[in-house]
């Protein structure tokens, strides 16, 4: 496959989605960095967010009365919401879904353009793409410290994965793939740690971009939560785009 790196702007980059995976900038903006199949390239974009946006299940434990909270699931409130855009005649090419259990990414592929699921492994990119089928976009976000340091980066990794750990939605997704209670507990195990956050070198994180192609993502979508200690993110996606061929 041909993984050479385009620049767009990202406001015309149709069929991408934006989704958690992005990086703030000094200067406000937002810098994603997104690997793609499905065009025979890569798309590095920095800029505002790009459309279309996943529609996200609200987290139990944050969510309102009546929205996928207290007295209400949340895929039923889900359900319903995709009745309100199909009936506001919302095309449905321009909505996914961040879909991770099966329940979802079946609604993903029968109700929207596709699934971006987010904090998964290749593996759990090859079962979505069974359960998808060969149509639907399946864009799975992917965690990224760029540091050859393995002690530094977990530290790094864990520290980005602190709020997930409590999201009963993640802890399920993360058991379904394999994992223990004790290894998705007390920061993780390092092989938790590793499976789901790849750290290393931009050679490294390349690989891992590249299982999930190889496990049938459409694009992959890029969070660099930390690189080499006082490095700027800017510098930290030069460093990954320079291996995937960009510069």
């Amino acid at each position: 496959m041909d993984r050479r790196l385009a620049r767009r702007d990202p406001r015309q980059a149709r069929g991408a989605a934006g989704g958690h995976a992005d990086a703030r900038r000094r200067d406000g903006h937002r810098q994603h960095l997104g690997i793609t199949r499905r065009r025979g390239r890569c798309v590095h974009a920095a800029g505002p967010r790009r459309r279309p946006r996943p529609v996200r299940p609200r987290h139990r434990h944050r969510a309102p009365r009546g929205v996928g909270g207290e007295g209400r699931h949340p895929y039923a409130a889900l359900v319903e919401y995709l009745d309100t855009l199909d009936a506001d005649d919302v095309p449905r090419e321009n909505v996914v879904l961040a879909a991770l259990g099966p329940r979802v990414l079946g609604l993903a592929r029968d109700r929207t353009a596709g699934a971006h699921p987010y904090l998964v492994t290749p593996e759990h990119t090859r079962e979505a793409r069974e359960i998808l089928g060969t149509g639907p976009l399946l864009v799975p976000e992917q965690h990224v410290v760029l540091d050859a340091d393995p002690v530094r980066a977990r530290e790094a990794a864990r520290t980005a994965l602190t709020n997930y750990f409590g999201m009963a939605n993640y802890r399920n997704s993360w058991l379904r793939l394999g994992f223990t209670e004790d290894e998705i507990s007390d920061g993780g195990s390092d092989r938790f740690v590793d499976a789901v956050v790849v750290h290393g070198t931009p050679a490294d994180v390349a690989a891992r971009l590249a299982e999930h192609l190889d496990a049938g993502a459409d694009q992959v979508a890029v969070q660099l939560v930390a690189g080499e200690p006082g490095e700027p993110v800017e510098d930290g996606f030069a460093r990954l785009a320079a291996e995937l061929g960009l510069s």
